[in-house]
């Protein structure tokens, strides 16, 4: 076999080295296990919310203001591009539109292209604070050829007393394989706590979470019950006990329902209905729902007005606060799985390149902005302002047009002939030239 043959043997891209072989447990140490992800503690008569799945099932999937912040900033990292570039001279960048890291953020694995992948990898650092993402590598072990998203809740480094990170370890249907740490990409948010696992924010998020959900599930039993509170049936004569469980079940069965909402009751025995209990307008019902969900947007940095919650505000301050939104939090969130694709992915396809996702479309101002911009920026040319638009340039458009009351101080600023005074000979100028 000839010597390129064999390389090119040794760099295809395929993963040929399966997870029996890489993943075999060296690197497990259970003494050495450094916790779990999700830390909210469990709140009384309430469903459990301790682990990554508890939080997803009870607290994510179960409460749509949390739903759809999370999903939110998982379709803008999604939707956006992801651009290959190569560092050219003079701090320039040229795009890369082909070879292997192009092919590998287009379809990182198997199952997922780039935008689910993406999706599913900002959902899982949003939920559970934590993104463990497995670099499966060809049979040399020098290049990634697919990227595989892990679940927080069956992964976890391996700290040692003296080295610090050794490695890492995950748990698969009761068998731990073990990794290098060069094998793992890990996104994870800051925790305070604890330098080697992230922090979910629903955990910031769950007292309010579960309070407006107890608020929806009260709202639900109040309508279940006819839209008729609580209350009791009140008599002066004295009752045996058969009796009071005879009225109470009479009384259930005829009202207690969303179908028999509005029946008469017929009281006899001096009974009287007393419904003096607290309403949900004494309760400040839906206040207080208010006052959760905001809190739950606040956590996640989330303009109300992007999820269709704030109906007083108006369009464009709607689209300067989506605008301010790309331009901090979601940003943030773009710059943290460029920094880490830059130093822990990229340089195995070379050395010059890197990864940068355009914002250019959600950032721009809208268009009678621009051409106000445009009109007084007279030290760009008409082709520089027309690439804006993404429009063809124009003969003569790279001169820059200076406009007449303008000029370099101490020069004098050539005097304007009138056309009049020409006798139709002379030739009218463009503005500034």
């Amino acid at each position: 076999m000839a010597f390129l043959d064999l390389v090119g043997l040794l760099t295809t891209p395929v993963p040929a080295r399966g997870a029996e072989s890489r993943r075999n447990g060296r690197r497990f140490d259970a003494d050495h296990a450094s916790g779990q992800p999700f830390q909210a503690l469990p709140a009384e008569a309430s469903p459990r919310s301790t682990t990554f799945r508890e939080a997803s099932e009870n607290l994510y999937t179960s409460h749509y203001v949390a739903y759809a912040a999370v999903g939110t900033y998982a379709d803008a990292a999604a939707s956006l591009p992801l651009k290959v570039y190569r560092r050219a001279a003079d701090n320039d960048r040229e795009v890369v539109n082909d070879g292997y890291l192009v092919e590998l953020l287009s379809r990182p694995n198997k199952a997922q292209d780039g935008y689910e992948f993406r999706h599913a990898l900002v959902t899982s650092l949003f939920l559970g604070g934590e993104a463990p993402v497995e670099k499966v590598r060809n049979i040399s072990g020098t290049r990634t050829v697919q990227m595989l998203l892990m679940r927080p809740d069956h992964f976890g480094p391996i700290v040692n007393e003296t080295h610090g990170l050794v490695g890492y370890q995950y748990d698969v249907g009761g068998r731990v394989f073990g990794y290098e740490p060069d094998e793992i990409m890990f996104y994870k948010l800051t925790n305070p706590t604890n330098e080697w696992r992230g922090l979910s924010p629903i955990t910031a998020a769950r007292l309010s979470i579960e309070t407006d959900l107890a608020a929806a599930r009260y709202n639900r039993n109040f309508l279940s019950n006819g839209s008729i509170p609580g209350g009791a049936l009140v008599t002066d004569q004295d009752l045996l006990q058969r009796e009071r469980k005879e009225i109470r079940g009479e009384w259930e069965q005829v009202h207690r329902d969303i179908t028999r909402a509005g029946r008469v009751a017929v009281l006899d025995k001096g009974l009287r209905f007393d419904g003096s209990s607290l309403s949900q307008r004494d309760a400040q019902w839906l206040e207080s729902r208010q006052h959760d969900q905001e809190a739950i947007l606040a956590v996640y940095r989330l303009p109300a007005a992007l999820l269709g919650i704030e109906r007083t505000t108006n369009r464009s301050t709607v689209a300067e606060m989506t605008r301010a939104w790309y331009r901090g939090p979601v940003r943030s969130v773009l710059r943290r799985i460029e920094t880490k694709l830059n130093n822990e992915l990229c340089p195995e396809f070379g050395a010059d390149l890197f990864v940068e996702f355009l914002m250019d479309d959600v950032l721009r101002p809208e268009m009678d902005a621009r051409a106000d911009a445009g009109s007084k920026a007279w030290w760009i040319t008409p082709n520089e302002k027309r690439k804006w638009e993404n429009l063809p340039a124009l003969e003569n458009g790279d001169e820059m047009w200076v406009p007449v009351n303008m000029a370099q101080g101490g020069t004098p600023v050539p005097e304007v002939t009138p056309v009049a005074e020409t006798d139709g000979k002379g030739v009218v100028r463009p503005f500034g030239r």
